[in-house]
């Protein structure tokens, strides 16, 4: 999808364009979070956690919600920007912005960010979902494979949910500009429309739609970087009958992403460039310029995404939910990334003279998924009292994916770089062969039953589940040379692996209508690969990893203050996790093979608080804070067992607070100021093997932002990150060969017109 704009493109284009856009009726597996006030005291839905609707002073796990007002207010365009603002939730790269993310010191996959509770989004490495369309972003912490099937992981789920139609009638144009600043370079300015239309196209209102739209072209503050995003979606939502008890919502969006390699890689010449050097040490001293782009070439991401929800409410106590989503997704890499075993100093005694070659790679990926969730839940109270009722809830869902083809080359070192000024002999196409992979696909599904019960009129509530998983495999050779009878063990590689009852628990008291108090047990799983051999050289039957993460906290509602305080203390590890024996200790097929042992990988303690208050009715505040406790535990590697986990700052903390002008000449104007700071972590896991990766120092950062809004049609907003201009901030790096600094001083601007 091209849709070329000129730079300084006037804002009354913005009122012209055709508004075909986005998003999604109502998500099957989850009820949109609503809001309600009553008195100053806000009422928060959510049914993330449990796929229960529930508030959240009465769900019994520490929750994060960041909404759509929340969202534009700090101008977050990425998931990744998001995640120094949740407690308990570290990144694994911003530059990047990787789909991976660490939530209490557990390194999560893919599979653990959704969108409206469906998985297949994220992938390929670093593609960080952009949030146009989302309406709200939920962040979970601690495991939900009861509900969502297979994670590795006992650390969390992000679910970002669709904005969807509405009845009122609704258009809105944003018109923004920046970032600015932050790089030394002259690149073009950068720039963003975002479209938004909802409303009823039915005089009856049994048909809604919403469309919406995002076209931008952001440069960073490495040079020659400019992302370019494309995104444009529409869903409707029908009422079956006159009086909404049947739903159905179809959906597609489409989404074009570009981007340039590398942005904000440095490499430090003085820094320990091995993780075995004895040294852990980080020199800023010397740092080549975050402005100096060490790559060359990029990727491209190309998404639709189609489906349905469909939702059935016949009566109060019967809710029923269907939904099916397709994805395709194609990745396109053509790079050139520093091969860091090259960094010479080309002239000794000159300190500017380090240059490093680069090396081509192309890859192709050709991604498919089908989704299915459906559930029902059944709510039952009898009529004789109000003493107690219960709640039973029945589902599965589902997951059919695979590629249509993986290839992938990579050339040979060329075009040495000086890392200070950027000076280079121009890149030469490799003319790559690329090599074909076989083709992967997978079908799992994951059923679960779940009932809640109230006692006491609503002041104890018990909520048990059980759930189970299989999936099955499949590989097809047919694009490569290689003959199927030749691959060892295939039949056990594509058996169906098998899962074990996967169990939820949790309690919540309410000791007043304002304290709730709670204790939960979660699990996470995932089934084994069956190409792990064990002594005996036979593949596949090893049960599934499981991950447990046991629970307690407090929910306080402030009536007085509209908001509420949140604590948890939390306790996560692995069983049966897949350990690989030594290398010199081959079974009788002459491979390297796995046993299963309780207690390896990260164990991690601590505990979580959030707040959300507003101290006077346009003032809001909102902090976090974390001490997590994270270390990796090994029978095998004394030097890996009792080492912190990676990228996970012990301490943490976050806060946001924005004030609006309510009365007088200065009506309307707003202003806001954001702060975050984190603890050293060290980059990597230590091992025998690799016992000294990069320590990242601890780091403050300052955002801050002014608000002006003229009347109930337009509003102005500035937008400032990194306050403070600190230009020490690593945030990954595992050796002085690559480390990634975030961006310094960068500020935005964004004109809003509501018609």
């Amino acid at each position: 999808m091209k849709l070329p704009l000129a730079p300084g493109m006037p804002t009354v284009l913005c009122a012209t364009l055709v508004w075909v856009c986005p998003i999604r009726a109502e998500a099957q597996t989850l009820d949109l979070p609503e809001k309600s006030v009553q008195a100053r005291r806000p009422v928060v839905e959510d049914a993330t956690a449990l796929k229960l609707k529930a508030t959240l002073h009465e769900t019994p796990r520490s929750v994060t919600i960041l909404n759509a007002e929340r969202l534009q207010d700090q101008n977050f365009r990425t998931l990744a920007q998001t995640l120094d603002y949740v407690p308990g939730i570290a990144k694994n790269s911003n530059a990047n912005e990787g789909y991976h993310y660490y939530a209490r010191g557990q390194r999560m996959a893919a599979a653990d960010t959704r969108l409206d509770g469906f998985a297949g989004l994220p992938a390929g490495g670093d593609f960080s979902p952009n949030l146009y369309g989302i309406d709200q972003v939920v962040m979970l912490r601690g495991p939900a494979g009861l509900l969502y099937g297979p994670s590795g992981a006992p650390g969390g789920l992000i679910n970002m949910i669709s904005k969807r139609p509405q009845n009122t009638a609704s258009r809105r144009a944003d018109f923004r500009m920046g970032p600015f600043g932050g790089s030394t370079v002259g690149n073009n300015a950068s720039y963003g429309v975002d479209l938004d239309a909802t409303g009823p196209l039915s005089e009856d209102g049994r048909v809604l739609y919403r469309g919406l739209a995002t076209l931008e072209n952001i440069n960073q503050y490495t040079a020659n970087i400019e992302d370019k995003n494309r995104f444009a979606a529409l869903s409707l939502s029908y009422k079956l009958d006159s009086e909404g008890k049947y739903t159905v919502s179809p959906l597609a969006q489409f989404t074009s992403l570009a981007k340039p390699a590398g942005r904000g890689i440095s490499i430090s010449p003085s820094s320990s460039r091995a993780t075995n050097d004895g040294s852990s040490q980080l020199n800023f001293h010397d740092l080549s310029p975050n402005d100096v782009n060490l790559y060359a070439g990029g990727r491209s991401d190309d998404q639709f995404l189609g489906g349905f929800d469909f939702n059935a409410a016949p009566d109060r106590s019967l809710r029923i939910n269907v939904g099916y989503r397709y994805l395709d997704y194609d990745s396109r890499i053509n790079q050139f990334a520093p091969n860091t075993a090259t960094l010479t100093q080309a002239k000794a005694g000159d300190e500017k003279s380090w240059t490093v070659q680069r090396r081509q790679t192309t890859t192709i990926t050709e991604r498919w998924n089908h989704s299915f969730d459906a559930n029902g839940s059944y709510d039952f109270k009898p009529a004789a009292t109000t003493w107690w009722k219960n709640l039973t809830q029945l589902g599965i869902n589902g997951r059919w994916n695979g590629n249509d083809r993986s290839a992938t080359a990579t050339g040979a070192n060329q075009s040495a770089i000086n890392i200070y000024s950027g000076i280079a002999p121009a890149i030469r196409d490799s003319a790559l062969t690329l090599t074909e992979a076989f083709l992967a696909s997978n079908f799992g599904f994951n059923a679960y039953a779940q009932d809640q019960i109230s006692l006491d009129n609503g002041r104890w509530v018990a909520t048990l589940g059980l759930g189970y998983a299989q999936e099955t495999p499949e590989r097809d050779y047919g694009p490569t040379n290689i003959n199927p009878d030749t691959v060892t063990g295939l039949s056990a590689i594509t058996a169906t692996r098998y899962g074990t009852p996967t169990p939820n628990a949790a309690l919540l008291f309410n000791a007043t209508r304002q304290l709730a108090l709670y204790t939960s047990y979660a699990t996470s799983y995932s089934l084994a690969p069956g190409e792990r051999e064990n002594a005996n050289g036979v593949g596949g039957g090893f049960n599934p990893e499981t991950g447990v993460n046991y629970e307690a906290g407090l929910k306080l509602d402030m009536p007085a203050l509209g908001g509420w305080v949140t604590l948890a203390a939390f306790s996560a590890e692995r069983y049966n996790v897949m350990v690989q024996n030594g290398a010199t200790e081959l079974n009788k097929n002459g491979n390297r093979y796995y046993s299963q042992r309780d207690g390896e990988g990260i164990l991690s303690r601590g505990a979580e608080l959030g707040l959300e208050a507003r101290a006077l009715p346009n003032w809001k505040i909102f902090a976090g804070g974390a001490y997590i406790h994270a270390r990796n535990q090994s029978q095998a590697d004394p030097i890996a067992d009792g080492s912190p986990a990676d990228k996970s700052p012990e301490w943490s903390g976050n806060l946001f607070s924005r004030y609006d002008v309510a009365d007088g000449v200065l009506r309307g104007l707003g202003a806001s100021v954001g702060a975050i700071v984190q603890s050293e972590r060290v980059s990597a896991l230590r091992t025998t093997a690799a016992p000294d990766p990069l320590v990242l120092p601890w780091f403050g950062r300052l955002d801050a932002g002014l608000y002006y809004r003229v009347n109930d049609n337009v509003d102005f907003a500035l937008n400032v990150e990194n306050l403070n201009n600190d230009l020490e901030v690593a945030l990954d790096g595992t050796t002085g060969a690559g480390v990634e600094l975030s961006a310094p001083r960068r500020v935005s601007f964004r004109t809003g017109y509501r018609m």
